[in-house]
């Protein structure tokens, strides 16, 4: 008997509690395959929707990141299509390598960074291990817990303190960060920190994080929405500037259908 496809992009948002954006982010990175109309619609069966409330679940609740859904969900399922090509496995060693050696400067147990972070134990491990991806909000939390900053994970560090950072000069991190682009505007130390944030559509911060001092949005090109405390709610377009003090809980989200270019300054320091 064959698989009926009667669920719209629109209406299947709605059911699994995500934007069209996201959907079209989920199947460009192959996580997903609807079908299609003549016309080239999208079409989604009943076991697609609840395929992707798991993805939701995996993206949102474990912090979980494309790579890592897809090795979770292939122990449990062979149905996911080959996934695209993505950086070398040694990244995410790297990665796991340099998380484990800040950790263990800090003298912290994984039961410790659980107990600080909300991450599971299980899951710090796997990443550490390079087992797992994980998304931008979740290793902003263990940045946090081991006192270091994104830099001190992706490449080289500069102590540089030039005044011009050239276009084609600058630090960029994306590594198992999926659909976020992080391009750092200023080398060396400093009390401010400026970065470009390069969001795919549908790419998010993946849940809700706070710390200590106050940033600065502003959207150089397309649009952004930003949750704080849950209980404020901005859609910015194009030349729109978010200020607000970063204790506020905040979370973000492109759903739109086209790339979103931000400006980003932190004060102190966070990424």
């Amino acid at each position: 008997m064959s698989v009926q496809f009667q669920n719209t992009i629109g209406e299947t948002a709605k059911l699994v509690g995500v934007s069209t954006a996201t959907l079209r982010l989920w199947e460009k990175e192959r996580l997903i395959q609807p079908q299609r109309t003549k016309a080239g619609h999208r079409l989604f069966s009943n076991d697609n929707v609840i395929h992707l409330r798991r993805l939701q679940y995996l993206r949102h609740v474990q912090g979980l990141n494309f790579a890592g859904i897809r090795l979770e969900m292939s122990q449990k399922t062979h149905s996911l299509p080959k996934p695209p090509p993505t950086p070398s496995s040694r990244d995410g060693l790297e990665l796991g390598r340099k998380l484990r050696v800040y950790r263990n400067r800090q003298k912290l147990t994984l039961k410790q960074v659980h107990k600080q972070t909300g991450l599971s134990v299980s899951f710090i491990s796997a990443v550490e291990r390079g087992a797992s991806g994980i998304s931008l909000t979740s290793l902003l939390k263990l940045t946090l817990v081991y006192k270091i900053h994104l830099p001190d994970l992706y490449g080289e560090v500069s102590n540089s303190n030039r005044k011009l950072v050239q276009a084609s000069d600058r630090q960029v991190f994306e590594h198992s960060i999926a659909g976020v682009r992080i391009e750092q505007l200023t080398h060396g130390p400093a009390l401010m920190e400026a970065q470009c944030f390069i969001l795919e559509p549908g790419a998010s911060s993946e849940g809700a994080y706070s710390h200590d001092g106050e940033e600065l949005i502003f959207v150089a090109k397309g649009s952004v929405d930003f949750y704080l405390d849950e209980s404020e709610y901005y859609h910015l377009e194009e030349g729109d500037c978010l200020y607000f003090p970063s204790i506020q809980s905040h979370r973000w989200e492109n759903k739109s259908d086209r790339k979103t270019h931000l400006l980003w300054v932190n004060s102190p320091p966070i990424y």
